[in-house]
């Protein structure tokens, strides 16, 4: 009898303990970069964020499949908003970098 873990005919899936634990902090690490931090910051969480939601999106089975693609869509569309905002502060900082000597 083969675990929920292991590789089966029909390709390879996840624990659902392991994909609830990798939603879990994807949803935290998306929440978090809605938090209006620094530009930077608010990129990097919400693509790590998405990053961890990839996962479960592939190889989590029923439900949380469907959670993982939502948190990917979601994830990177925040990514898409913040990085305009995330072009401006790092030209402004290439700019104040210049100016002093």
């Amino acid at each position: 009898m083969k675990s929920k873990g292991e590789i089966r005919p029909g390709g390879i899936t996840m624990k659902p303990t392991s994909a609830r634990s990798l939603l879990w902090l994807s949803f935290f690490l998306i929440l978090l970069s809605g938090l209006g931090m620094a530009p930077p910051a608010a990129l990097s969480t919400a693509l790590l964020g998405a990053f961890f939601a990839v996962f479960p999106s592939l190889f989590a089975p029923g439900k949380l499949r469907i959670f993982g693609v939502l948190l990917l869509l979601l994830g990177l569309t925040l990514s898409g908003l913040h990085y305009p905002d995330f072009k401006n502060h790092m030209a402004r900082y290439r700019q104040h970098a210049e100016s002093r000597p």
